[in-house]
């Protein structure tokens, strides 16, 4: 039986995958660009985000099957073992993939012979933008990066565990790694689906951009926070919390420094650093998940404590 047909939970594991190789800017940018020439061919190059996610995925499945047959069976006894080897292999396999689909790209507008149209090159002419088009090609060179590192680590991360489809359990951690670890992978994924849906309210209230334009802005809090996410999980993995509401209140205090931290790291950057703010909602739910998982994770050494 197809493992994802036994529980219907998983496919919300696969939507998830899907929702975060989404390149949602580029169609928010092709849905305002209607009537212009050659804007099919730049929503063809950035759906190549899709084929990596089904690469990653088909490779890890792959990784999995022969795991099992080895030494570095992924259990949920020794999951780390063979975590780094599953998630640097599913970035180099995505980011391969992205240069294999933009030569076989390339190739294809080649023998349309209207290669420097679709690739922007050409002059300006009648409902034909340059600008544009070159600014959704060279989206995808970066985006491609950005999915091959995100669903790497995630997919990476869910395949060391049990069930590459299965919906994470959200087990205690026995070590400062593997809470800094999970906190940190939550983060990414909280903060790009808060991303894709602070993208689709700028569309759905007619704010106009080119290709890629707000979504380089909002990665930078991503990126921000999630280095100043690292010391601060540590730190607030130290202390044993007396109750889970405490420990939850103390995770917010942490989540409000690690966007004081984020916030003087973009200062250099200007106003930039102020779109930090604008993620205050998925910063309270990732310390409400941190929190939790704090609580769970520290209640033996809390219960030694009693005892004694």
């Amino acid at each position: 039986m197809n493992p994802i047909e036994r529980d219907p939970r998983r496919f919300l594991t696969l939507a998830l995958y899907l929702l975060l190789a989404s390149p949602v800017q580029i169609l928010y940018w092709f849905i305002q660009s209607t009537g212009q020439k050659f804007t099919g061919w730049a929503l063809l190059l950035n759906g190549g985000a899709y084929l990596q996610l089904a690469v990653i995925l088909l490779f890890l499945a792959f990784l999995r099957a022969m795991a099992r047959f080895g030494d570095a069976d992924p259990g949920p006894s020794k999951p780390f073992h063979v975590q780094p080897l599953f998630i640097i292999g599913a970035i180099v396999a995505g980011i391969l993939t992205s240069v294999a689909w933009q030569f076989c790209f390339r190739l294809l507008s080649a023998k349309t012979g209207q290669q420097d149209y679709i690739l922007g090159l050409h002059q300006y002419g009648p409902n034909y933008y340059p600008g544009d088009i070159q600014s959704a090609v060279s989206y995808y060179s970066y985006f491609s990066v950005f999915v091959a590192i995100l669903i790497g680590i995630v997919a990476g991360t869910q395949a060391a565990r049990p069930g590459l489809f299965a919906w994470p359990r959200l087990a205690p951690v026995a070590s400062k790694g593997e809470f800094i670890w999970k906190v940190l992978v939550a983060r990414i994924v909280i903060f790009r689906l808060w991303q894709i849906l602070s993208i689709t309210r700028l569309a759905a209230s007619g704010h106009k951009a080119g290709p890629g334009a707000p979504a380089f802005l909002f990665d930078v809090p991503l990126i921000a926070t999630s280095v100043s996410c690292i010391p601060i999980s540590l730190m607030l993995f130290r202390g044993v919390p007396k109750t889970e509401s405490a420990s939850i209140y103390e995770a917010l205090g942490a989540s409000f420094l690690i966007f004081l931290f984020a916030t003087i790291f973009l200062v250099p950057f200007g106003a930039v650093a102020f779109l930090v703010l604008g993620f205050w909602p998925a910063e309270a739910i990732w310390a409400w998940f941190a929190g939790d998982l704090r609580w769970r994770s520290l209640q033996p050494q809390r219960s030694a404590q009693t005892t004694k």
